[in-house]
């Protein structure tokens, strides 16, 4: 996408946006920047600017985003992302309930016997976010986890066997552990009017799409507020591109990805939200579809 400028920090080689966005000006991004300085990198032909940062919470990166955004609008330069300012997993849980959607989160009050996961607040338990400042951390409003805590040992236990400092504890978030027989699971894939839905089978309890037994891709555009198949697509779980219809736009998300897990009741429950997704598979097909974009 010419006139694409992609504000970026910790997340370009291998990332979504390298393959989908060849074309784009890269800008690297600091917590420190000046208004001047980012404008200072911006080509004059410049159409819009993503918002393309692998932090957690960034209504403050940079320290100047209000008068960066009036800037840009200033320029006639849409803004994308701009409003996806918290990513953490209770901020997605509690979105998630204001807009009556299924809602993962645990509560110490369940029966004891209940499966649950104990995740970090953070994405990724804070990898990224580590190599911020201290200072820095503490303006932005995140804590990190203890070090060594993250997806690849996220515990699943019994209710009754939390540790009590655990409920309470901010860089936690324990959700209910939500599992079918197949080992199914989907992430959906984001840019603009267009959506692929991948739906994955791996038995780990910790999903992760390079370990899938089986996968397949389908299709979808964004009209009148739903997400409808493209001709020869898989019409998808209903339930779950409901969710994602309605999830995407209250966070403000044009770009990115959801991931959404399901039981054996069939409820689908969306856990994980990233601006910044990795792109391991590097799929044509899904760098295709989501190319036809309408940008506004």
């Amino acid at each position: 996408m010419r006139g694409l400028v992609v504000y970026e920090w910790m997340a370009w080689q291998g990332f979504l946006v390298e393959s989908l966005f060849p074309a784009a000006t890269r800008v690297r991004a600091r917590f420190d920047d000046s208004v001047e300085a980012v404008l200072a990198g911006i080509p004059p032909q410049t159409t819009h600017f993503l918002f393309h940062l692998n932090v957690t919470v960034t209504a403050g990166f940079p320290a100047r985003r209000d008068e960066l955004l009036a800037a840009l609008a200033a320029r006639g330069i849409r803004t994308i992302n701009d409003r996806v300012t918290d990513i953490s997993k209770p901020f997605v849980q509690r979105t998630c309930a204001v807009h009556s959607l299924n809602v993962a989160l645990a509560a110490r009050t369940m029966p004891a016997d209940e499966p649950v996961i104990l995740k970090t607040s953070l994405n990724h338990g804070g990898k990224t976010e580590r190599y911020l400042p201290a200072g820095e951390l503490a303006r932005l409003g995140m804590q990190l986890p203890a070090p060594g805590m993250g997806p690849e040992n996220y515990g699943v236990m019994r209710a009754g066997d939390v540790p009590v400092s655990s409920w309470d504890d901010p860089t936690l978030c324990i959700e209910r552990f939500i599992s079918n027989d197949e080992g199914r699971y989907h992430r959906a894939y984001l840019w603009q009017d267009r959506l692929v839905l991948w739906e994955g089978i791996n038995p780990a309890p910790i999903k992760k799409t390079f370990a899938d037994v089986s996968s397949r891709t389908s299709r979808f555009v964004l009209i009148e507020g739903r997400y409808r198949p493209e001709a020869g697509s898989d019409p998808g779980p209903q339930d779950l591109l409901a969710q994602l219809a309605a999830l995407a736009p209250a966070l403000g998300l044009s770009f990115g990805t959801i991931d959404g897990v399901f039981g054996n009741d069939g409820r689908h429950y969306i856990v994980d939200v990233n601006t910044t997704p990795f792109f391991r598979s590097r799929a044509a097909s899904i760098l295709d579809h989501l190319g036809g974009a309408s940008i506004g």
